[in-house]
């Protein structure tokens, strides 16, 4: 796959019962904001599933006729812990053979996955070569943990919304999952937000900050808001 250089590179993982096509429409804003600065890259989930289990009309309509919706994890197996990681092996693949990424984002399902990725990597269960530096959850439930997960010291930036009529709780819970959380909140609900200045300012800082970005670039790019 193709990709910009001198970019920084983010794989997204879409929610629960959409596709890529929509989590690039979710992000339009996102690529605006950060154009100057990152690449996103999108992928389907594992699994193909009906489109009927899709119930956010406005997105709906984007779907054409036949078109896919995909989710990350299959939750028909009992033995549920090494079926998750079964599931979370096709986002390794993808990773060791369309990377590096310099960082990993998840909305929804998909924010989960990246949760579940990194407490299972963190104890030895997940192999990845070339882990991403930064990793974005937003709006994320989490699924099945270890036992004995440690709480975690990478650069992770959540964002929770008190709107967010199907989750809240479970979003506001993960950042304890991790040592230096950074936590913005915001007033979309269940939905990838749109940022305001403050906020885009906020996300440049902490992804160069993750990166190791000379501060230059950050203050030369704020001129640009």
């Amino acid at each position: 796959m193709e990709h910009t250089k001198n970019k920084l590179r983010i794989l997204c993982l879409h929610g629960f019962s959409t596709n890529q096509k929509i989590m690039v429409y979710q992000t339009r804003q996102w690529r605006n904001y950060f154009k100057d600065l990152v690449e996103f890259d999108y992928i389907n989930g594992k699994y193909e599933i009906n489109s009927d289990e899709f119930d956010d009309p406005g997105l709906k309509k984007m779907l054409e006729k036949g078109e896919c919706v995909y989710s990350w994890a299959s939750w028909s197996s009992s033995d549920y812990e090494n079926q998750l990681l079964r599931d979370m092996q096709y986002i390794v693949d993808h990773i060791e053979k369309e990377g590096p990424y310099d960082g990993l984002m998840g909305f929804s399902q998909g924010g989960g996955m990246v949760n579940s990725l990194l407490q299972y990597y963190h104890i030895g269960k997940i192999n990845i070569s070339s882990l991403p530096k930064f990793f974005i959850i937003i709006n994320a439930p989490f699924f099945h943990l270890p036992v004995g997960k440690p709480q975690l010291d990478i650069p992770t930036l959540h964002f929770i919304s008190p709107q967010d009529q199907i989750l809240y709780d479970r979003p506001l819970l993960m950042t304890t999952f991790y040592k230096n959380p950074m936590i913005i909140s915001h007033s979309h609900g269940h939905k990838v937000p749109r940022l305001e200045p403050a906020q885009i300012v906020d996300v440049k800082k902490f992804i160069l900050n993750a990166t190791h970005q000379q501060k230059n670039a950050f203050f030369s790019m704020q001129a640009s808001l």
